[in-house]
């Protein structure tokens, strides 16, 4: 599937937030039991996390968000979140198979967490070549090394 990336910026806060809650939402409250509105809302006003947050656009459209960390350790996926209603379309596995061919250009592994709480996503980063490196409380840290 075809897709861009832009930056993303403060102008887009509401547009992150509702993509955050229609894709989070259910997974945070059975994890933590709550759904802190302000807090999640809050996420997208700050610029350090805005600053490695992008826009994924399809057909010069928005449909999902980005935020990777990079390092001299390798590349951290911290999020990835798809409109609901574009998932199951290639779109995701496009995404992150770009981070992948990055990793290996780099000779550098891309890693990531998911909750525990929801085994669809860690079978999705499965599928892709992710292992499990370990395990929190609440997540499953998952790793990808190049070849």
């Amino acid at each position: 599937m075809n897709f861009t990336l832009r930056p993303a910026t403060t102008d887009d806060s509401e547009w992150l937030y509702a993509v955050r809650q229609a894709t989070m939402q259910t997974y945070v409250e059975e994890m933590f039991g709550f759904w802190d509105e302000a807090a999640q809302r809050e996420r997208f006003l700050i610029p350090s996390e805005l600053a490695n947050m992008q826009i994924i656009t399809v057909a010069e459209r928005p449909a999902g968000l980005l935020q990777v960390e990079r390092s001299v350790e390798g590349i951290f996926l911290a999020n990835i979140q798809i409109q609901p209603q574009l998932q199951n379309h290639g779109l995701g596995t496009a995404v992150v198979r770009t981070l992948l061919v990055e990793g290996q250009a780099r000779g550098k592994p891309v890693w990531l967490q998911v909750l525990k709480v929801n085994p669809a996503a860690r079978a999705f980063y499965a599928r892709l070549g992710f292992v499990v490196r370990d395990e929190s409380l609440e997540h499953t840290h998952m790793i990808w090394r190049p070849e």
